[in-house]
């Protein structure tokens, strides 16, 4: 920033009314990006609730995937016995 930009802020929260408006300003700033923070949060989480659920969807199906690929090796295995 320049010289001037700096003398300008300092300029700007010289006054003790000028101070009360900046710090409103700021403290209103870091409720909002409190806000954000909380929610970003609670995004998170559901995001992470939804990928743990279809991770154990995924984990179930598999599973029945499996064992009908065994029942299908094992009727095969019996097809080619007979045959």
């Amino acid at each position: 920033a320049s010289s001037d930009q700096v003398h300008q802020m300092y300029t700007w929260v010289s006054t003790d009314n000028d101070r009360a408006q900046w710090q409103s300003f700021v403290d209103a700033a870091k409720e909002k990006a409190e806000e954000a923070k909380d929610k970003l949060a609670e995004l998170a989480g559901d995001a992470k609730d939804k990928a743990e659920k279809e991770l154990a969807s995924a984990q179930i199906r598999a599973q029945g995937a499996e064992r009908n690929l065994s029942g299908a090796n094992a009727q095969a295995a019996k097809a080619e016995a007979r045959g």
